[in-house]
């Protein structure tokens, strides 16, 4: 039987439950989460990527996980990235492309899937977060059924304007990791650090303590603090935390 094989970046559980869906539609799928190394074992028929735009562009974790990725032309048939994004993707696809092709991977389809932007630090939450996730599980539903059938998308190139966009996005990104704040309503439970995806959280004397330099701002610590208590600068306090209604904490460990 066909074996396939899904990695997977999230923060907040939007791209867990594409992963979920997809794999749900192809059968005999493994999602793998990018925070443990992960050793391929024998040819799959299917391997894709599933993360979110940070910028527009691929997540730096994301593109540090493929590089120590044992992976090549050699270990499937098919290739195939789904992007989920807030708003625009930009050169999400095609960064991708570009990080599996110095592995000799060839990307056959990428496409990006809008869900509910969670960069809370920058924005506050949408008001339609239902429809928006009705939405995407609807245009998922026909990626996994193209995915199925090996479908080939045109990837496009990267363009020096997104770059740019993309690398302000990345100084940005360093200089708020530093801004993380813990409050006094810290009960202690050790959720962000079981939930970080770059182990850049540790406990210490019952409080988080945070490694900005492998901080990959994916927002997972103030989304999913029950008690709130996690703020990422000023703008984070009293804003609507949020997080796929049908993932579960424990589903990002």
């Amino acid at each position: 039987m066909e074996q396939n094989l899904i990695f997977c970046f999230s923060g907040t559980g939007n791209s867990v439950k594409a992963a979920k869906d997809i794999a749900a539609t192809l059968g005999n799928t493994d999602v793998v989460l990018m925070k443990e190394a992960y050793k391929l074992t024998g040819k799959y028929d299917r391997i894709g990527f599933v993360f979110p735009s940070y910028a527009g562009g691929v997540p730096k974790a994301v593109l540090s996980y493929i590089r120590m990725l044992g992976i090549d032309a050699s270990s499937a048939e098919y290739f195939f990235t789904v992007v989920t994004c807030g708003g625009a993707p930009r050169d999400s696809v095609p960064m991708l492309r570009n990080a599996l092709a110095k592995k000799g991977v060839v990307l056959q389809y990428g496409k990006a899937l809008p869900s509910v932007g969670n960069y809370i630090s920058m924005y506050p939450l949408a008001p339609d977060v239902i429809e928006k996730l009705r939405l995407a599980d609807e245009k998922c539903a026909l990626y996994a059924q193209e995915i199925k059938e090996k479908a080939a998308t045109d990837i496009g190139k990267t363009k020096l304007g997104t770059t740019l966009f993309y690398k302000a996005g990345q100084l940005y990104f360093r200089a708020n990791a530093k801004k993380h704040t813990v409050s006094d309503t810290c009960t202690s439970c050790a959720l962000c650090e079981k939930l970080c995806p770059t182990k850049s959280i540790r406990m210490e004397n019952g409080r988080p303590v945070f490694s900005p330099k492998s901080c990959a701002q994916c927002m997972a610590c103030i989304q999913w603090c029950p008690a709130s208590a996690i703020n990422c600068s000023k703008e984070t306090v009293g804003r609507v935390r949020y997080r796929h209604p049908d993932i579960r904490a424990d589903e990002l460990f």
